[in-house]
């Protein structure tokens, strides 16, 4: 098994956030989750992520915008992975632009999970 992460868990739709942190804590990381881009900013003054899970299409801030916010927090090194059903070559492009690192779709399966939480955080993810 992969060392635990320390994840923060982005996402609105309140039963498929309970099943990803679900999945996540049986994978043995350990997660935080939040429902609104305001509570994860909150959760960020405690809590230092070593990836963050972000939905996309937040009720409250753009997830573009939160990922900025959170890359201006916690640095290069946390890596940030947009979680979404915005797939679209555009919408991936604007995702690397705004500090995003990945850009999966939804759903996310266990696998992909497996992926994003073994990869080196001291190098750049490849796309």
């Amino acid at each position: 098994m992969n060392a635990s992460r320390k994840v923060l868990l982005v996402e609105d739709d309140r039963e498929t956030r309970e099943i990803i942190a679900e999945l996540l804590m049986l994978l043995g990381h350990q997660c935080r989750a939040a429902g609104t881009a305001a509570s994860a900013l909150e959760a960020l003054a405690d809590y230092a992520p070593q990836v963050v899970l972000l939905d996309l299409g937040l009720p409250d801030m753009s997830g573009h915008d939160l990922a900025r916010r959170v890359r201006a927090r916690c640095g290069q090194p946390t890596l940030i992975a947009a979680v979404t059903g915005r797939v679209r070559p555009s919408d991936i492009r604007r995702s690397f632009e705004s500090g995003i690192d990945l850009h999966l779709a939804k759903p996310i399966g266990c696998h992909a999970l497996r992926r994003v939480l073994s990869a080196n955080l001291d190098v750049a993810v490849p796309a």
